[in-house]
C-alpha cells in the first residue's frame, strides 16, 4: 500500500524493532468508524513513533475501490474533520 504512506516523518522515531512483524486487518475499512476513529488513531501512533517499522495494515471493505481511491477518501475525510475542529476553536 505505497499510496497510503504517511506524509510526515515520525516525531519520536520508530518503536523498538523487537516488536517484530505486526499486521492489523480492518474489516469494514470503507466504513465511517474506520475513517473517523481508526485511521486518525493509527496516524497519531505512527507520528508519535509508537508503531514498529514492520507494522502494516490490510483493509477490507465492501466497496470496490483502488488503493489510490481508498487512500484519497481517507485523506479527504480526515482533512475535513481537522478543518471542522480548527473552526470550533
Amino acid at each position: 500500500m505505497n499510496e497510503c504512506n504517511a506524509q510526515r516523518e515520525p516525531r519520536g522515531g520508530h518503536a523498538n524493532n523487537a516488536l517484530g512483524l505486526c499486521t492489523l486487518i480492518i474489516f469494514g475499512a470503507t466504513g465511517d468508524l474506520t475513517k473517523r476513529l481508526l485511521v486518525p488513531a493509527l496516524l497519531n501512533l505512527h507520528f508519535d513513533g509508537k508503531l514498529s517499522p514492520n507494522f502494516s495494515v490490510v483493509a477490507v471493505g465492501r466497496k470496490t475501490l483502488t488503493n489510490k481511491a481508498f487512500c484519497e477518501s481517507l485523506v479527504d475525510e480526515n482533512q475535513s474533520d481537522q478543518n471542522n475542529r480548527d473552526s470550533d476553536i
